[in-house]
């Protein structure tokens, strides 16, 4: 059976995640003492115990989704449940560079605390925006983009299906846009956390802050191959997962093409939490299995795919009901 992991982008994050996973799970707590003792931050109150504002602030979510995937990843692992490719939305893709042994857990909350250290420093002088744009094509999206004149900041961050882009820029552009869009009938606009990432030109400085700081980071051959955010394509190679890493920031996420890649995997899974990303893989593959991991109730689902695994929850452990 050809299994494809998933790692959702920043969104998912929210407060209590995996929390029931945690209490009965010592793989999970692992990570938690691990983290915390890398960044001296309290993760157990980060993820289970903050407020919504804080847990979405860009550093405590990028670094707490890492975490929570991580675990989850390794959960699913110890299980004897090996993915044959492994893709992340954004974000995302941290974890799954790291599922597939890409580079240390200890590497991974190093790389994004600082690039999430830089963005947040860029956020602080840059009035920029993000904006969700669905119903229509990416030929007349990138039609109503020209439309908006005088301007060079507009750009689309993500495409997630042949209707829905995410879309940054300064906010006045993106305000223009907005405006220009609300005129066309069965197209949606919503407004997007800026912590999603601007995934274009304006983040260049994040960019050269951080690849001074890639060179101390030791990537490893991924044990499993990747489908990249950058130009969907899929690799193995030390410097193609460096250069996906650094490349996501300032390029479109090419999510849709992607996931294409997925198209021989009998099943798909969610590793963590995560509303709006499951349709936008259902969609595509609508007679796939698919599965979620990101809490106890999930497991149930997981079983009846996967029927002797047996995860490590202690004394909770979930078994076939006796005859």
């Amino acid at each position: 059976m050809k299994i494809g992991m998933l790692f959702p982008g920043y969104g998912s994050q929210f407060v209590g995640m995996a929390k029931d996973l945690y209490d009965d799970s010592r793989t999970v707590q692992e990570y938690f003492e691990e983290a915390s003792s890398c960044l001296d931050i309290n993760f157990i109150k980060l993820c289970f115990a903050s407020s919504d504002a804080e847990i979405s602030q860009p550093m405590h979510a990028y670094l707490s989704l890492f975490l929570v995937q991580s675990a989850l990843s390794a959960l699913l692992t110890k299980a004897g449940i090996a993915p044959t490719l492994v893709a992340g939305y954004g974000i995302g893709q941290f974890a799954a560079i790291h599922s597939a042994k890409g580079f240390t857990f200890p590497d991974g909350l190093y790389v994004l605390k600082k690039y999430a250290q830089f963005y947040e420093e860029t956020l602080e002088t840059l009035n920029g925006a993000v904006i969700k744009v669905t119903g229509m094509t990416q030929e007349d999206l990138e039609k109503s983009l020209a439309l908006v004149k005088a301007t060079k900041t507009l750009a689309i961050a993500a495409y997630n299906t042949p209707t829905e882009f995410i879309v940054s820029g300064e906010a006045e552009d993106v305000e223009t846009l907005r405006e220009l869009l609300s005129k066309k009938k069965k197209v949606k606009v919503k407004s997007v956390d800026q912590a999603f990432g601007l995934h274009s030109n304006l983040m260049d400085s994040v960019v050269e802050q951080l690849s001074l700081y890639l060179g101390k980071v030791d990537f490893k051959e991924l044990n499993t191959p990747l489908s990249n955010n950058v130009n969907a394509e899929i690799s193995a190679q030390p410097e193609d997962t460096k250069k996906a890493v650094i490349s996501q920031i300032f390029s479109p996420l090419l999510w849709d093409k992607s996931i294409d890649n997925f198209k021989d995997v009998d099943v798909l899974i969610q590793v963590g939490p995560g509303k709006e990303f499951e349709p936008l893989v259902r969609e595509r593959y609508p007679d796939k299995k698919f599965v979620t991991l990101s809490q106890k109730s999930d497991i149930e689902a997981l079983k009846e795919i996967f029927p002797e695994v047996e995860l490590d929850l202690g004394l909770q452990t979930v078994s076939e009901p006796e005859e």
